[in-house]
């Protein structure tokens, strides 16, 4: 029999000071647990506190918890009731139904395959054709390389965390360059190669066509070039595309791949009309834009639940990477599925959460 547990000096080193359970102990040694809670008594050897000192994210306040539970809980804790409520509408416990503060370059809190859907709109105010107070710690009137660089870091962190046959959204516009030199930066263009070199394939594009003049900033603002006059008159951009990707995988994984099956009821709940399948099919799709709303780039719920009823289940996770003020993560849970949305800024955030837990009163 093993009986290094005799000596004071092993015992304290394993137990106190590399904080081992004593049945982890006992088990190593081939001995019961009372044996070696015996000689910690008899070898005086102190219990290791199992106590870390932490900060609340929410208050601040610094408070005492059990690292065990700690441990368990394998999230961020907090101090009371109070800010437990507000680190789960923070999305700081849970990312589903829930709007995230963060950077869309790095998802970490989201793992692996576990997105059904992304439906977003990514930042075009490219060469500081816009001026962008709202985000006033993030540059979004950047040059076209950085924001290519944007681009990459995001749509391979999408890549990582869509599941396989998975489809991602990409509402884009056209971005006009005004200093100095007026050109157009065709967005589309760039994210169709950028998404292709990300893994993603084609699968299907549709215009949203706005009925109203509405220029690349997305309000009526006075015409630019030479109106009146030629030859420089720019045209009004009165429409955006929706560039629709999907993650491909490999033929082995399509042929057994589990959707719901013919007579689930996920997929009987998901089931569009005839009437909204006529209507969707189209490959454009004229829908006023919001006006006068909390973000100067807000896209109409209409537009994101059409996507949303065309290109997932009930009950699947769709997410927003740039979302503003949570119109996708509010189509998405009205239409029975659940979501999530990162967005930087802490303005756009509280507008957000402010929505979703309006929606949340009137379930």
């Amino acid at each position: 029999m093993n009986t290094r547990y005799q000596s004071r000096d092993w015992l304290y080193r394993e137990y106190y000071e590399k904080e081992r359970t004593l049945q982890d102990i006992a088990d190593e040694l081939g001995v019961d647990h009372t044996t070696i809670s015996k000689w910690r008594r008899k070898l005086d050897v102190p219990k290791p506190s199992r106590k870390i000192e932490l900060t609340c994210p929410i208050c601040d306040k610094d408070f005492i918890r059990s690292k065990g539970r700690v441990e368990r809980a394998k999230h961020t804790s907090v101090c009371s009731r109070d800010c437990l409520h507000e680190a789960r509408r923070q999305g700081l416990l849970s990312w589903k139904n829930r709007i995230v503060q963060g950077n869309s370059r790095e998802l970490e809190r989201i793992p692996d395959e576990s997105i059904d859907l992304v439906v977003t709109s990514p930042p075009y105010h490219v060469d500081g054709f816009t001026e962008r107070e709202d985000y006033p710690n993030y540059d979004d009137s950047q040059g076209i390389d950085q924001w290519e660089s944007l681009m990459e870091d995001v749509l391979s962190e999408l890549f990582r965390v869509t599941k396989p046959d998975a489809k991602i959204c990409l509402i884009v516009g056209t971005s006009k360059a005004l200093s100095g030199r007026t050109r157009q930066y065709r967005l589309s263009a760039h994210t169709y190669n950028l998404a292709l070199n990300a893994g993603f394939d084609y699968f299907d594009g549709i215009i949203w066509s706005k009925n109203t003049y509405a220029n690349s900033g997305g309000r009526s603002k006075p015409l630019f070039g030479s109106y009146p006059y030629p030859t420089n008159f720019l045209i009004n951009q009165n429409h955006e595309q929706i560039l629709v990707f999907r993650k491909w995988v490999s033929e082995d994984y399509y042929s057994q791949r589990d959707l719901p099956g013919q007579e689930s009821e996920v997929k009987e709940e998901s089931r569009l009309s005839v009437k909204e399948w006529r209507e969707y099919a189209q490959s454009i799709w004229k829908i006023d834009p919001v006006k006068n709303g909390d973000h100067p780039a807000q896209f109409p719920e209409e537009l994101v639940a059409r996507l949303i009823r065309l290109y997932s289940f009930r009950e699947d996770t769709v997410f927003d990477p740039f979302s503003g003020v949570g119109t996708t993560v509010v189509a998405a849970m009205k239409n029975g599925r659940q979501a999530s949305g990162y967005e930087l800024s802490s303005e756009y955030c509280e507008v957000a959460r402010n929505r979703l837990d309006n929606l949340r009163t009137q379930f």
